[in-house]
């Protein structure tokens, strides 16, 4: 007696649908990209276009073009909480760059974010610095909160404890913000209450308890 063997076939039931799908999905990842840097680029544009583009200026424009990044993507956005009306340090988990975007669109602020996400050309004009280059974060971060704009940062970055040495030096206000997925396609940009420096505390320390119970688990699928 022998006993037949079933296996998987090898191959898509409907070749020529599964390439049109594939297809598509490229079309449409494509689509997106250039869309984004359509965007970036019109941003910085209008920034150029204008003579003094202030500090504040640079925040809003970033969160507008953060905004329209996180739309092109297809993200759902909602904020829970609200930072506070004075500048602050705004310290996210280590985070993905969809979750890094989608708080830029949530909180109009500087950033000292990763290298990667600073396209040199356009840094200037968005009010973005590269966290690899600590004296020039830490300079771009003082000027920022000068000016009366809140900066955002992330607890990885090379820069994180000097940034939060200046926020005791200055009595600026550290706020932990975070970005909770709530769906395939959805993220709640959650600003925690702010939180100030204790004398003598290391920025270790300060990080410690800013971040404080802000996790958050991944829906399912």
């Amino acid at each position: 007696m022998t006993t037949a063997t079933l296996s998987a076939p090898s191959s898509p039931a409907f070749p020529l649908l599964a390439r049109a799908l594939v297809a598509g999905a490229a079309v449409r990842t494509q689509s997106r990209r250039l869309r984004a840097l359509w965007a970036s680029a019109a941003t910085v544009a209008r920034l150029r276009g204008r003579a003094h583009a202030s500090r504040h200026d640079r925040a809003m424009a970033l969160a507008q073009l953060a905004g329209a990044l996180t739309a092109i993507d297809g993200t759902t956005l909602d904020v829970v909480g609200v930072s506070p009306p004075r500048p602050c340090l705004l310290v996210a988990p280590p985070c993905s760059d969809r979750d890094i975007t989608a708080i830029l669109a949530a909180v109009p602020a500087a950033a000292v974010v990763p290298h990667h996400l600073v396209p040199p050309s356009a840094a200037a004009a968005l009010g973005l610095s590269a966290d690899d280059d600590v004296g020039a974060a830490v300079a771009h971060a003082l000027a920022a909160i000068r000016a009366g704009v809140s900066v955002v940062t992330t607890a990885d970055a090379t820069a994180v404890a000097e940034l939060l040495g200046l926020a005791s030096l200055t009595a600026t206000p550290v706020v932990a913000v975070g970005a909770r997925r709530t769906g395939p396609r959805g993220i709640d940009v959650v600003v925690r209450a702010p939180t100030v420096a204790l004398p003598g505390e290391a920025p270790a320390a300060l990080l410690a308890r800013v971040l404080d119970g802000l996790a958050f688990r991944r829906p399912r699928a």
